[in-house]
């Protein structure tokens, strides 16, 4: 069962997401997950992995970063937006408001969603992480000639691209659908430029929370992922060193399908037949694996 509601920040910005609530004929809820969007994709993206966490007892929480709005005209005031507030203010607030409901509260984080949950302070209360593509990206660890990209994106192209427009279309680089406003890419950009991203004491972003989690970390790592290679995932996974983290590998032939790619494990034709292992710990208290 879904509904919309409204998640209201603490800086008074209100951020649109949707409840998926499991129905009456589902014997228990066992828990309330958050699911963190990746960079450039909307909520709905995660409607069917969502619906199938509702059918086994798990409530779950989608929402629209601030600035992500499609049908809302980016203008100046939401160019004022940071990339730092979708952890620090907008899971922040996501998290706290999961917070009325008994069950225990996690969180499954895509790419970018499991990357600024370090902003946000209260996810040291979160029972678990899922950690779904999500690195520290940095061009010198990819294998060339992506790094070569990777290093004219984060040093030349979104810098120069986002200088001339207020908004920046993400479809346009394969970065999901969405069209946001380009300091928010600016912010990316930036982070990737530094080895330790967005943890590099140079930006003075607080991540202290993420070497105080103790819950459990699920950390997946996608064989045929270009866009999040090993090298970058191990680096972000250094930054939660007192939590219990596993690093869970997975490639095509584990699901039967040709490919999985950065967001294949949250489509249904492709992660489907997986979803039930990737929220097991949250049902009956065993481990991912």
């Amino acid at each position: 069962m879904q509904s919309k509601t409204t998640i209201n920040c603490a800086d008074g910005v209100a951020l649109k997401a949707t409840i998926y609530s499991p129905e009456k004929s589902v014997a228990k809820t066992h828990a309330t997950v958050v699911i963190a969007a990746a960079l450039g994709v909307p909520q709905t993206f995660y409607t069917d992995f969502a619906s199938f966490c509702c059918s086994q007892g798990v409530r779950c929480l989608t929402l629209d970063y601030r600035g992500t709005y499609t049908e809302i005209p980016v203008d100046n005031s939401s160019a004022n937006f940071r990339l730092a507030e979708w952890g620090a203010k907008d899971i922040n607030a996501a998290i706290d408001y999961c917070k009325q409901w008994p069950e225990p509260v996690h969180l499954i984080g895509h790419s970018i969603g499991g990357q600024v949950v370090s902003l946000a302070k209260n996810s040291v209360q979160l029972e678990s992480i899922s950690l779904v593509a999500a690195s520290a990206p940095y061009w010198r660890r990819w294998q060339f000639p992506q790094n070569i990209l990777m290093l004219i994106s984060s040093h030349l192209l979104f810098p120069l691209v986002t200088r001339f427009s207020k908004s920046f279309n993400s479809k346009t680089f394969g970065l999901g659908t969405l069209t946001m406003p380009s300091q928010l890419i600016r912010d990316w950009a930036h982070w990737m430029r530094y080895p330790d991203y967005l943890f590099s004491k140079k930006l003075e972003l607080d991540t202290s929370a993420s070497g105080r989690l103790k819950c459990p970390i699920f950390s997946y790592l996608i064989s045929d992922d270009n866009l999040a290679p090993e090298a970058n995932i191990r680096h972000l996974n250094q930054y939660f060193d007192s939590a219990t983290l596993k690093l869970i590998r997975i490639v095509p032939k584990d699901l039967h399908v040709k490919s999985i790619g950065h967001s294949g494990l949250f489509r249904k034709k492709v992660g489907g037949p997986y979803w039930q292992t990737m929220i097991s710990h949250m049902t009956k208290g065993d481990t991912a694996t």
